[in-house]
C-alpha cells in the first residue's frame, strides 16, 4: 500500500480525489490484462488508473466509455469536456483507448469475460446503475472486479446504495466509506488464484477493515494538503442536521426534522422534534452534517412542548453514551465530543430516556461545529491512529497474557494426558489379563462339561448293559472308565456351519522357542464357539478366543457371530515335525476338530539367524485353508491370466459335451451380454458360467459396443466360432444402452436373460428359471451374490424380498438375475439417457406394464467385485445417484403419483417425498388410553404442537380412566372423548373410534406414542390415498433412538414380529430396508393410517383379539384383497411400547392368530427372504 501518497497528475479536487490513492494501488496490485471505466467525465479517476499503468510499466489495456453530454447528477455539459480529455488522452494512447458512446452501444467492443476490472461511475439512479451492472457483469472475467462510487451518498435521487445493499457480501467486497463511498465487488469467491491485495480486501475482518479504510484515509486526506489547485478554506461550506425522532428498527425519512448550518464554526441550533407519535422511549438518531470532517459536539439538551428538560449532557464524559455510526468514528478529546467523519453519512443515536413516549412537539438543543479544513482533519487522523495504536497494543498485551495463561494449561493438561496414559496402558494391560483369565475359565468350563457329558453317556450304556444288570464287579467298569478315550468324539471333524481362516496361513510366525498362531473361528447358526485350542501330541494349549474381526466381519455379509471370532495362541516350536490339531468348542458341545496339518519342526542345523529359523515353520500341503464364506458351497469356474488365445482350449471341454443337445429347435433362453474392451479371461469365464449350465436351452447373443481392444475381439472370435449358439455382433460405439437393444433384436428366445459382460451364472440358474416360468411369470429375478476378484470366492450374499415397488422406487434392488419376456423386453427398450442406471430405469417402465413379476429366493449371479465398480464401491459412480433420481421422478410422473423422488443420507438410496398439498382432507386419530398422564400428556402435547397438518380430529377411547391428572389433560385439549368399560379390548376400543370419526381417513395412535416429525401425516396420507394400499405404517423409536417398529414379520419366532429391532434409526438397515418405503406383511396399530371406508368394508379390527396381533389380523385380510401394505420411515415417532398396559404376553391371541392364518404364516414372509434369521428379524443369515 502506497505511502506517502502517490504524485497524482490529474489532481481535480473531485469527490473521486479521495479514492486516487487506492486506484494507483489497485492497478499495480491486480494488474488487469483490460481495465474499463463507464463514465469518464473529466477523467479524474479515469487518469489516474492509466498514470499507475504507465509508471508501473503493466501491460494493461485500457478503454473510457462517455458520450461527454453529462446526465441527470452530473449536469449537461458542452463538447469542450469530451475534447480536453481526449488531448489528455494523447499521453496514454499507447495503451488507452475512448469511445465516444453509450454504455449499451460499447458493449459489442468487449468479448465474454475478458474485463479484469471495471469502473461503473454513469448516471446513479437506481435503475441506471442496476442496468449497467447487469449488462456489463457477463464481460467480466471469473476473477474479475467492480468498482461502484457513490455507495454511501442517498441526497439527490442518488441510487448506488441501493444496488450495493444488495449485492455485497462480506466475502467478496469491501467499501470505503468516505469520499461519497467507494464500493469494491469481486464476482466469484476468494480462491488461489486471487491476489494478496484483493484477498486482504474480502477476508478482512472488522477491525482490519477499518484499519485498511483509515489508512487510505490519511493518505488521500495529505495528498488533498499537498494540492493547491483547490483551497478549500476560502470556500464556506454549507452543510445540514437532520434529526429521525424515532425508530422501529429503521429509521423513516418521511419523518425527519433538520436544519442547515456553516461549517467551520462553532454553531447553536435548536431544531423541532415534530413527531406526531411522540419520542423517547427510543433511540433518536441525528445526523451532523454530510460532509468530510471533524465534528465536535459541546452540549444536547432535549425539552418538551412545555420547555421541560427531559435529556441534557455535556462534556466529553456525559457524551460518551451517544453511540456513533454510518460513516463516521468516535476520536477522544479531552475538551469535547469529537467524531471524524469520512463519508457523507454521519449517523449518532440519543440512547433512549423515557420508559414512555413523550406526546406532541419538543426541541433538540445542541452546540456543535462541523471542521473540514486540512489541518483539523490531518491532526484528528494523527489522534486517531495514534488511539488505535494505543488499542492494538492493549489487545496484543492482553493476547499475550492470555497466551500465556493457555500455554500454561495446556502443559497442564498434557501433563495429565501422559498421566492419564499411563494409567490407560496399565488399565489394558489389566483388562488383557482378565480378558485372558475370562476366556480360559470359560474354555475350561466348557472342556469340563464336554467330559462330563462324555462319562454321563457312557454310564448311561453301562447301566443299560448285560453285564451291569450282571452285576459285574465295579472295578472292571473302573478300568473300562480309565482306559477310555475321546478320540472318537474329538476327531470327528467339523461340520458344515463352522467356517474359519488362518492369518498367514503357509507360513506361522516363530521365535526362537514359540510359535504364534492367529485367525478367526464362528458357526452360522446354532450353538456359537467359545474356545479354541491346539493340541500337539497329548498336550492341548488353550487360545484366547473372541479378538475382534472387523475384517471378517466384512466379508461375511453381517453375520454377528463374525465380529468377535479372532483367536491367538503361543506354542512351543517342535525340533522334529509333528501333528498340529485345531479343535472349537461351543458351551454344553464337545471339541470338534476344523483342521489337522502335519507340521515340520527345526531341525538341529538351524540356528538362530538360519532361514527356516526366520521363515518359521512350514505346512505340508498347498491346500488352500481358508473357507469361503458363503452359503451356496459351489465356486464359480474361473481361469486366472487366461488370454484370448487360450479360450477355444479351455472352453472346449465344457462345450463338447452339449453341442449335439442344442443342434435344433428355438432357444428357450436368449442370454444379453453388452461388451466393450472386456479382458478375455472375464469373457471365458462368462461362456464357461453358461456352458455349464444344467439346462442346454438358451442361446448367447453378444453385441461389441466397438471395442479397440484387439484382445477383446480376438476372444469374441474365438468363442463364435467354437460354439453355434454364441452370436457375436459388431457395431459403432452406441452405449451401452443402444448395444443392448441390439442384442434384443438378435434375440429369439421366448425369455431373454441379462448378463453383464464380467459376471456369471449359476449353474442351476436357467434350470430354476424354467421351473418357476411354468406359474405365468413374465418377469423373474434372484438373489446375488459378489465375485472377490482377488481371492476367487463368492462374498456378500444378497437376499432379496418378493416384487416390492415401492422399495423399488427407493433402492435399485431388482439387479442380477433378471429374466423378461421377449416381447416385453423389445416394447419397452433400454433409453441411452440414462446410461449408468440403464438395468434400472428398464425395469421401471417394465413394471409400468402391469407384468406379473416374480422372484427366485436363490443366489442365481456373481456380481464380480472390480475396482471402480460400484459393487466394490457404493461410491465409485456418483452420477448414478442423479440418474437414479431422474429415472424415479420420471417414473412417478408416468404414474400420476404425486411426490418427488429425493436422495438419501446413503449411497444410492432415494426417499419419496409427497409435493405440497392443496387439499386436506379430515383425518380422525383414535387413541384408546387409560391413567397413566405422564404417557398421555406427551402424546398429546406433541400432537397438537408438532403436528402441521390443518385438519384433523381427536377421539380419545377412554377405559375407565381413575387419574384425575388424567382427566384434566382430556379436558385441555380440543378432543372427542368416548367411554370404553372394563375389561380393556384394545380391538373394541379402536372399532368404537373409528364408528364415531367424522374424518375421510382413520389413524389407530397409542397413548404411549410421542410426535417427532411434523408432516408425519402428510407422509402416511401420500400412501393411505393409493386405492392399491390398504393400510400404511410409521418408523417408532425408542427414547433411545433404536428402533421397536419398521415393519412386521410372518413367521417370526413362530408368528410375527417386527423387524430390525434396536437397530440404529439412521442406519441404512439392510440393502435400504430401513432408510427405504417399501412393501411389509403387516404394521403395528401403534400408528396405523387406512382410509376409513376401507376399514369398514373389511370389518374393522377383530374384537376376539384382546391385546395383541388385531392388526396382523387386519393386514392380512386386506393382504387378501390384494392390497399393499406400506412402512415408511419418513413418518417418524417415539414409542414407549405398551408401558400403560400388562406386561404378559397373551396366549389366546396367538392361538386364535395360528388358528386363522396358520398356512401363509407357514408359507413365510414374502418381503423377508427365506435365506434369512426369521427368528431374530435382523436379516442375519438362517442358521445352516
Amino acid at each position: 500500500m502506497s505511502y506517502p501518497p502517490p504524485p497524482i497528475t490529474r489532481y481535480l479536487g473531485g469527490a473521486w480525489s479521495m479514492h486516487l490513492p487506492f486506484a494507483w494501488d489497485l492497478m499495480s496490485e491486480l494488474k488487469p490484462s483490460v481495465f474499463v471505466e463507464l463514465g469518464v467525465y473529466r477523467g479524474e479517476s479515469y487518469f489516474a488508473f492509466c498514470q499507475s499503468v504507465q509508471e508501473n510499466r503493466l501491460s494493461t489495456k485500457c478503454y473510457g466509455v462517455d458520450t461527454w453530454h453529462g446526465d441527470v447528477h452530473s449536469g449537461m455539459y458542452g463538447p469542450e469536456i469530451g475534447r480536453e480529455v481526449e488531448a489528455y488522452n494523447a499521453r496514454y494512447s499507447s495503451f488507452s483507448k475512448l469511445f465516444r458512446m453509450t454504455f449499451n452501444e460499447a458493449l459489442s467492443h468487449f468479448a465474454e469475460a475478458s474485463i479484469d476490472l471495471l469502473h461503473i461511475d454513469g448516471a446513479h439512479r437506481y435503475e441506471d446503475v442496476k442496468h449497467d451492472f447487469q449488462s456489463w457483469l457477463p464481460k467480466v472475467s471469473a476473477e474479475g472486479l467492480i468498482l461502484f462510487h457513490d455507495v454511501t451518498m442517498r441526497e439527490r435521487g442518488f441510487g448506488v446504495w441501493r444496488l450495493w445493499k444488495e449485492i455485497a457480501d462480506s466475502k467478496t467486497s469491501f467499501v470505503f466509506e468516505f469520499g461519497h463511498g467507494l464500493g469494491v465487488w469481486k464476482k466469484t469467491a476468494v480462491s488461489e488464484k486471487t491476489p494478496s491485495f484483493v484477498k486482504k480486501l474480502c477476508l478482512a475482518d472488522e477491525a482490519e477493515r477499518r484499519e485498511i479504510v483509515n489508512h487510505y484515509a490519511a493518505i488521500a486526506t495529505a495528498m488533498a494538503s499537498q494540492e493547491e489547485k483547490v483551497s478549500l478554506s476560502d470556500i464556506p461550506v454549507v452543510t445540514s442536521l437532520q434529526i429521525y425522532p424515532r425508530s422501529d428498527r429503521t429509521f423513516d425519512q418521511g419523518s425527519l426534522s433538520g436544519c442547515d448550518f456553516t461549517a467551520s464554526k462553532w454553531q447553536h441550533l435548536r431544531v423541532p422534534l415534530l413527531n406526531s407519535d411522540g419520542f423517547g422511549s427510543a433511540p433518536l438518531r441525528f445526523d451532523p452534517g454530510n460532509e468530510v470532517g471533524v465534528i465536535e459536539i459541546a452540549r444536547i439538551i432535549i425539552r418538551s412542548e412545555d420547555r421541560t428538560t427531559l435529556w441534557r449532557a455535556k462534556g466529553p464524559s456525559e457524551l460518551s453514551c451517544l453511540v456513533v455510526g454510518g460513516t463516521a468514528v468516535v476520536v477522544p478529546h479531552d475538551r469535547v465530543f469529537r467524531i471524524l467523519n469520512l463519508g457523507s453519512d454521519p449517523q449518532v443515536l440519543v440512547p433512549a430516556f423515557q420508559a414512555t413516549d413523550v406526546k406532541g412537539t419538543g426541541e433538540f438543543d445542541i452546540w456543535l461545529r462541523l471542521d473540514t479544513s486540512r489541518e483539523t482533519l490531518a491532526a484528528c487522523f494523527t489522534d486517531f491512529r495514534r488511539q488505535q495504536q494505543h488499542e492494538i497494543e492493549q489487545q496484543q498485551l492482553a493476547l499475550a497474557t492470555k497466551l500465556q495463561d493457555k500455554e500454561a494449561e495446556r502443559a497442564a493438561l498434557e501433563k495429565a494426558l501422559h498421566e492419564h496414559q499411563a494409567e490407560l496402558a496399565a488399565f489394558n494391560s489389566e483388562v488383557e489379563r482378565l480378558e485372558r483369565e475370562l476366556w480360559e475359565h470359560r474354555v475350561r468350563r466348557a472342556d469340563y462339561a464336554a467330559r462330563l457329558k462324555e462319562r454321563d453317556d457312557w454310564i448311561s450304556e453301562v447301566k443299560k448293559s448285560v453285564a451291569w444288570k450282571a452285576a459285574k464287579p465295579l472295578w472292571k467298569a473302573q478300568r473300562h472308565f480309565s482306559r477310555r478315550k475321546a478320540a472318537p468324539l474329538a476327531t470327528r471333524h467339523i461340520s458344515e456351519e463352522l467356517v474359519f481362516g488362518l492369518d498367514n496361513a503357509g507360513v506361522w510366525n516363530a521365535t526362537r522357542d514359540s510359535i504364534e498362531l492367529t485367525g478367526w473361528c464362528f458357526t452360522r447358526g446354532g450353538p456359537q464357539i467359545v474356545g479354541v485350542r491346539t493340541k500337539i501330541g497329548g498336550k492341548s494349549y488353550f487360545a484366547r478366543y473372541g479378538l475382534k474381526r472387523e475384517d471378517v466381519a466384512q466379508t461375511a455379509g453381517g453375520d454377528p457371530a463374525a465380529l468377535y471370532c479372532g483367536f491367538s495362541l503361543t506354542l512351543p516350536a517342535a525340533s522334529t515335525s509333528t501333528t498340529v490339531r485345531l479343535e472349537a468348542i461351543a458351551q454344553n458341545g464337545p471339541w470338534r476338530v476344523f483342521l489337522e496339518k502335519a507340521l515340520a519342526g527345526l531341525t538341529s542345523t538351524d540356528g538362530p539367524g538360519s532361514s527356516a529359523r526366520a521363515r518359521g515353520p512350514e505346512l505340508r500341503t498347498a491346500e488352500q485353508i481358508v473357507l469361503p464364506l458363503h452359503p451356496n458351497g459351489r465356486q464359480p469356474v474361473l481361469y486366472p491370466g487366461a488370454t484370448a488365445d487360450q479360450a477355444a482350449a479351455l472352453l472346449a471341454p465344457l462345450i463338447k459335451q452339449p453341442v449335439d443337445r442344442v443342434a435344433g429347435g428355438t432357444p428357450l433362453f436368449s442370454i444379453i451380454t453388452p461388451v466393450f474392451n472386456t479382458a478375455p479371461r472375464w469373457l471365458i469365464e462368462a461362456a464357461a458360467s453358461l456352458l455349464s449350465q444344467s439346462l442346454p436351452e438358451w442361446e448367447w447373443c453378444v453385441v461389441d459396443d466397438g471395442s479397440s481392444n484387439a484382445e477383446t475381439q480376438r476372444t469374441l472370435e474365438s468363442l463364435a466360432s467354437a460354439h453355434p449358439r454364441v452370436q457375436v455382433k459388431h457395431m459403432t460405439r452406441s452405449g451401452i444402452s443402444g448395444a443392448t437393444n441390439q442384442a434384443l433384436e438378435m434375440a429369439s428366445g421366448e425369455f431373454v436373460c441379462f448378463l453383464d459382460h464380467d459376471d456369471l451364472l449359476h449353474p442351476a440358474a436357467l434350470e430354476l428359471l424354467r421351473e418357476k416360468i411354468g406359474d405365468e411369470f413374465d418377469v423373474l429375478y434372484s438373489d446375488e451374490d459378489k465375485l472377490d476378484e482377488e481371492h476367487g470366492i463368492l462374498i456378500e450374499p444378497f437376499f432379496k424380498p418378493d416384487w416390492s415397488p415401492e422399495y423399488f422406487r427407493g433402492a435399485m434392488y431388482v439387479g442380477h438375475l433378471l429374466c423378461v419376456r421377449r416381447a416385453l423386453a423389445r416394447q419397452v427398450r433400454f433409453d441411452s439417457d440414462f446410461d449408468g442406471v440403464q438395468d434400472f430405469e428398464f425395469m421401471l417402465r417394465v413394471s409400468e406394464t402391469g407384468a406379473r413379476i416374480g422372484h427366485i429366493p436363490k443366489i442365481l449371479y456373481h456380481w464380480r467385485k472390480t475396482p471402480g465398480s460400484i459393487a466394490a464401491n457404493a461410491h465409485a459412480k456418483p452420477r448414478a445417484a442423479l440418474l437414479q433420481q431422474k429415472a424415479v421422478n420420471a417414473h412417478l410422473k408416468r404414474l400420476g403419483l404425486r411426490a418427488e423422488a429425493k436422495i438419501g443420507s446413503t449411497p444410492h438410496r432415494l426417499k419419496i417425498v409427497p409435493e405440497p398439498r392443496s387439499t386436506f382432507p379430515k383425518v380422525s386419530i383414535v387413541i384408546p388410553t387409560r391413567d397413566a398422564p405422564d404417557l398421555l400428556s406427551k402424546c398429546l402435547k406433541s400432537l397438537y404442537d408438532n403436528t402441521g397438518y390443518p385438519d384433523f380430529e381427536v377421539l380419545l377411547i377412554d377405559n375407565d380412566t381413575t387419574s384425575s391428572e388424567a382427566i384434566e389433560l382430556m379436558r385441555k385439549y380440543p378432543l372427542k372423548r368416548f367411554y370404553l368399560p372394563n375389561p380393556f379390548n384394545f380391538s373394541r376400543a379402536n372399532n368404537l373410534g373409528a364408528q364415531n370419526a367424522t374424518g375421510e381417513y382413520l389413524i389407530f395412535l397409542n397413548n404411549d406414542t410421542e410426535i417427532i416429525s411434523g408432516q408425519w401425516i402428510e407422509q402416511l396420507l401420500y400412501y393411505a390415498e393409493q386405492p392399491d394400499v390398504g393400510a400404511v405404517g410409521a418408523l417408532l423409536l425408542h427414547e433411545n433412538g433404536a428402533v421397536q417398529h419398521a415393519g412386521v414379520i410372518l413367521g417370526m419366532r413362530g408368528t410375527a414380529d417386527h423387524a430390525m429391532r434396536g437397530f440404529r434409526a439412521k442406519s441404512d438397515g439392510y440393502a435400504g430396508s430401513l432408510s427405504c418405503a417399501r412393501e411389509v406383511s403387516a404394521v403395528t396399530a401403534a400408528c396405523m393410517m387406512m382410509r376409513k371406508s376401507l376399514f369398514h368394508d373389511v370389518g374393522g379390527f377383530n374384537e376376539h383379539f384382546f391385546t395383541i396381533y388385531q392388526d396382523v389380523d387386519l393386514c392380512l385380510r386386506l393382504r387378501q384383497r390384494g392390497l399393499r401394505i406400506i412402512w415408511t420411515p419418513q413418518a417418524l415417532l417415539l414409542h414407549h411400547e405398551s408401558l400403560s398396559r400388562q406386561t404378559y404376553y397373551d396366549f389366546v391371541d396367538r392361538n386364535l392368530l395360528l388358528d386363522q392364518w396358520e398356512d401363509i404364516i407357514a408359507r413365510g414372509d414374502p418381503y423377508y427372504n427365506k435365506n434369512l434369521n426369521a427368528e431374530r428379524g435382523d436379516y442375519s443369515l438362517k442358521p445352516a
